[in-house]
C-alpha cells in the first residue's frame, strides 16, 4: 500500500533526510552542496545537483482474520534531481527510480546545454563490465570483460584489464542509437564492425555513466535517440554539437 514517502537520511537504515527543506525558489546552490554532500554524485554540471538515495513510498502489510501483524517498508534506490536557475537558485526538484534514470537525464541534457568536455587528453573511465555482442537466432556471441573506456575525438577505445583479451577500438561512425531502458548499463547499438558485433553494453558508475553520455551528444549526436522537441526543432545543444562535428569533418 501506498505511505507518506520517506528518504534515508545519511546514517544510514533508521535515519531520515527531509527534501522538503530545498525550497525552490529560495535555497541555493551552496546550501545544496553542503546540506547534501553525503550523497551527492560528483558529475558536476551546470545547472543540476545530483544525489543517490533509498526513497520509501511503498509498505507491505501482512495479515490474519484482517488484523495487522507486520508492517514493513520497501525501499529503492532513486536520484534526487535538483534543478538551479543561472543564479544558482533551486527551480525545482524531483525523485526518479533507477528506471527512469537514463531517460530522466538525457531530457535534461536536451534543455540545458552543457561545456565541452575537454578531449584533448583521453578521459579513462573504469568498467566493470563491458559487453559487445550480437544475437543470432537466439545466441549470444560475443566478448565481455572487465577494463578501461578511453574516451577520445574521434574514437571510443576499450581496453580489458591485463591478459583478458585484446583493445577494441570503435569510431564514431561505428556508434547506433542509444539505449534508454537499460536501467543498470549505458547500452548502444555498433554498426559496421568486421565481427558483425551489433550492441554494446557497458558498466560504469553513476558520474561516469553522465561522462560518457555527454561524450556521446559531444562526438555523436545522432546516438540520441531523442533529439527533437515539439514542432521538429532541434534542442540547443543538440544543434551547437552538431554543428561543432560536422565543422571538424569538413562538411
Amino acid at each position: 500500500m501506498h505511505v507518506a514517502p520517506k528518504t534515508e537520511g545519511a546514517g544510514g537504515k533508521g535515519t531520515t533526510a527531509d527534501p522538503a527543506t530545498i525550497q525552490p525558489g529560495k535555497s541555493t546552490r551552496e546550501e545544496i552542496e553542503h546540506s547534501w554532500n553525503w550523497c551527492e554524485v560528483p558529475a558536476h554540471l551546470e545547472g543540476l545537483f545530483l544525489c543517490g538515495v533509498k526513497r520509501s513510498t511503498w509498505r507491505e502489510v501482512q495479515s490474519i482474520m484482517f488484523i495487522p501483524l507486520d508492517v514493513s517498508r520497501d525501499w529503492e534506490q532513486q536520484s534526487l534531481f535538483v534543478e538551479f536557475n543561472p543564479s544558482g537558485i533551486v527551480s525545482k526538484t524531483y525523485f526518479v527510480s533507477d528506471v527512469r534514470f537514463m531517460r530522466t537525464f538525457v531530457e535534461w541534457m536536451n534543455r540545458n546545454p552543457q561545456p565541452p568536455l575537454d578531449l584533448s587528453q583521453p578521459i579513462e573511465l573504469v568498467s566493470s563490465g563491458i559487453d559487445l555482442y550480437r544475437r543470432s537466432y537466439g545466441v549470444w556471441h560475443g566478448v565481455n570483460f572487465p577494463g578501461t573506456v578511453r574516451l577520445r575525438p574521434d574514437e571510443l577505445v576499450l581496453e580489458p584489464k591485463q591478459d583478458s583479451g585484446s583493445t577494441i577500438q570503435l569510431t564514431r561512425d561505428h556508434f547506433g542509437k542509444l539505449n534508454l531502458s537499460n536501467r543498470f548499463q549505458v547500452s548502444l547499438l555498433v554498426n559496421g564492425l568486421p565481427t558483425r558485433y551489433s550492441h554494446l553494453e557497458i558498466a560504469l558508475k553513476e558520474a561516469d555513466k553522465i561522462t560518457f553520455l555527454r561524450y556521446l551528444q559531444q562526438v555523436q549526436p545522432m546516438t540520441f535517440p531523442s533529439t527533437r522537441q515539439k514542432g521538429g526543432q532541434f534542442d540547443a545543444l543538440t544543434s551547437a554539437v552538431l554543428l561543432q562535428t560536422l565543422r571538424r569533418r569538413g562538411r
